[in-house]
């Protein structure tokens, strides 16, 4: 009763919504919408926004080092974020 398998397969989608194969052509779209409309101050934010976002992540999780849990995905990186 732990385990719900449509639970699990909804978990497993929204995961990878948050991989970088996703999340990378939607921050490069905005980023090029941005500087089309020559918003280039708020190109420069969204860029710097983006790369301290992703440091600061793996800062999180490399120094939190929590473990994965076991069987819900295959999910390459070695550490779960808190």
């Amino acid at each position: 009763a732990l385990y719900y398998d449509k639970i699990i397969n909804y978990t497993i989608i929204l995961t990878d919504i948050g991989a970088p194969i996703v999340l990378f052509p939607v921050a490069l779209s905005i980023g090029i919408w941005l500087i089309w409309r020559e918003r280039y101050r708020a190109a420069a934010c969204w860029l710097i926004t983006i790369v301290l976002a992703m440091g600061l992540a793996y800062l999180i999780k490399m120094g939190m080092a929590i473990p994965r849990p076991e069987g819900l995905a295959s999910v390459p990186n070695l550490y779960a974020y808190p």
